[in-house]
């Protein structure tokens, strides 16, 4: 607030209280997963799961570019649909695999011990690729969050790694900072930088917005505006004046006029400021409550060796609702996030379908009325 108070600014300072008593008010499970019994669709379904993800993965990569390998990685890490073929191979790489990445650390055992880890390196290799500052610290975030769903106690050589690798995933954000170009040549570097960008950067876009009054979205619901422009726009029917809510942002932010043609840099002004200019202030406070509320059923979700229904749909709405509360963006996060569960299910098939037909032959196996076996003969 050094720069002035902006109306209801403290809703966004008290966001997280709300969220974390939605937290406590929700559903509270220790681990149950039994590592020595699994499901047999859990093994197949991650096995199906590393090999569809990997094929979409590489096609990604192979006809957009690797941006972190790219002269201009700075620019080209924001051309994540340029692989095109429906978007699949994009929302693959950014949201189906963190998603089966969460969901089989969080429940994983013996039997699924070597799928989890081809599919870790698989979510490694594709973050890395990406090329965005914090990908090892997001890859480091996610392992504790499935950590922490899995074990009830965590041992302290694991919370040590996990500072080790945060560690890491600092210099890491340093190295890539000095391929930006906009960033190589000066400003601060190393802790500084990282402090800059974790509090008075990141919530510049927010205050910025809540600056320009919350008339700013001209009185409509910038959710609503958002998935009406979205939805024109993938069904190609959207005018070139037809601009969603962060990229009007954006060109306020960083100055760049709105047109065709024009690279737009993403911005991000958070869940809390993006639910600030779509509801009305009392029902922010209700849905931040939500939030925390479906956090922690998705959390004890995947704690009670779940199904794969429900424990996809626990995964990705771990993934959406963190990816929420940091970008905003709703309405493309949900349209994303409904894409990547049909991805998910098409992924969950086979095994599916396996596990019916076995289902169906054994029980016809035990059906009296089909068995061939004949009694001895009486005398």
């Amino acid at each position: 607030m050094e720069n002035g108070e902006v109306r209801n600014g403290w809703l966004v300072l008290a966001a997280p209280v709300f969220v974390a008593a939605g937290m406590m008010l929700g559903p509270r499970r220790k681990p149950e997963v039994d590592s020595t019994i699994c499901d047999p669709v859990f093994p197949r379904f991650l096995i199906h799961s590393f090999w569809i993800l990997l094929v979409l993965a590489a096609l990604h990569f192979a006809i957009g570019g690797i941006p972190v390998l790219s002269a201009n990685v700075e620019t080209d890490r924001f051309n994540l649909g340029g692989s095109g073929l429906g978007g699949f191979p994009s929302r693959a790489v950014l949201y189906a695999i963190p998603a089966v990445a969460l969901l089989s650390l969080s429940t994983v055992r013996a039997a699924t011990k070597r799928q989890t880890i081809a599919i870790w390196m698989l979510y490694v290799l594709t973050q890395l690729g990406l090329g965005f500052k914090g990908a090892v610290l997001e890859i480091i975030v996610l392992a504790g969050i499935g950590y922490l769903i899995r074990v009830a106690r965590p041992r302290f050589k694991h919370m040590a790694i996990l500072i080790v690798g945060l560690v890491g995933a600092f210099i890491y954000v340093d190295v890539v900072r000095s391929l930006y170009a906009t960033t190589a040549g000066g400003g601060p570097g190393g802790l500084q930088y990282i402090w800059d960008r974790s509090t008075t950067q990141a919530i510049e876009s927010g205050y910025l917005a809540l600056w320009n009054s919350p008339d700013f979205s001209g009185g409509l619901s910038a959710f609503w505006h958002d998935l009406q422009t979205l939805l024109m726009r993938y069904a190609g029917a959207a005018n070139d004046g037809d601009y969603t809510f962060d990229m009007l942002m954006s060109s306020i932010v960083t100055g760049t006029p709105l047109g065709a043609g024009m690279f737009i840099v993403p911005v991000t002004v958070g869940g809390t400021v993006y639910l600030m200019f779509s509801l009305a202030t009392p029902v922010v406070i209700a849905v931040l409550g939500a939030i925390g509320w479906t956090w922690s059923w998705a959390v004890a979700g995947l704690r009670c060796n779940p199904t794969l229904f429900r424990g996809t749909f626990a995964a990705v709405f771990i993934i959406g609702l963190r990816m929420f509360l940091l970008n905003g963006n709703g309405a493309y996060l949900v349209i994303n996030l409904m894409f990547v569960v049909v991805l998910l299910w098409i992924c969950a098939l086979p095994s599916w379908l396996i596990s019916r037909k076995r289902r169906l032959g054994t029980a016809i196996e035990m059906d009296p009325r089909t068995s061939t076996t004949t009694r001895p003969a009486l005398g």
